[in-house]
């Protein structure tokens, strides 16, 4: 994905591999996690979601929102 990023020429101001894109996929996966170890009541699952949630953190601060919603 870098490599795509990094040498797509754009004119203007544009910058495609930012913080908000690299955050997605970990803060994605947390809500899910999160969703299936509540509703399976599976301990680990939700584990998992707070791992992920760490990840989407640390790509980007706004990754802690999901923690505030639970």
């Amino acid at each position: 994905m870098y490599v795509v990023f990094s040498t797509t020429f754009t004119t203007g101001h544009v910058q495609g591999l930012n913080t908000d894109l690299l955050m997605t996929l970990p803060y994605t996966a947390a809500a899910y996690l999160y969703i299936r170890g509540l509703l399976d009541k599976k301990i680990h699952l939700i584990a998992l979601g707070g791992i992920m949630t760490g990840l989407a953190f640390q790509s980007n601060p706004k990754g802690i929102i999901i923690i505030l919603l639970h």
